[in-house]
């Protein structure tokens, strides 16, 4: 199963949305409940590809994030 999280940390956001584009429907489903489970349950009801893409991306993007405002470079 993909790990977006590991993706987007050593790859690019476009990689990532290209890797997602090639994935079923059901198999968004199963990458948002392992890696980042919907409390709402919305998107296990969703239909719309895109919007579990865009659900994937945004969730990815802040957990990649998280805890960035602690390092300094």
């Amino acid at each position: 199963m993909l790990n977006p999280i590991q993706i987007l940390r050593e790859g690019t956001k476009e990689q990532l949305l290209n890797e997602l584009q090639n994935i079923s429907i059901d198999e968004l489903k199963s990458i948002i409940r392992k890696y980042m489970p919907d409390m709402t349950r919305k998107m296990y009801r969703c239909v719309d590809s895109q919007k579990l893409i865009d659900y994937i991306l945004k969730r990815t993007e802040s957990l990649v994030t998280k805890g960035d405002v602690f390092y300094s470079n």
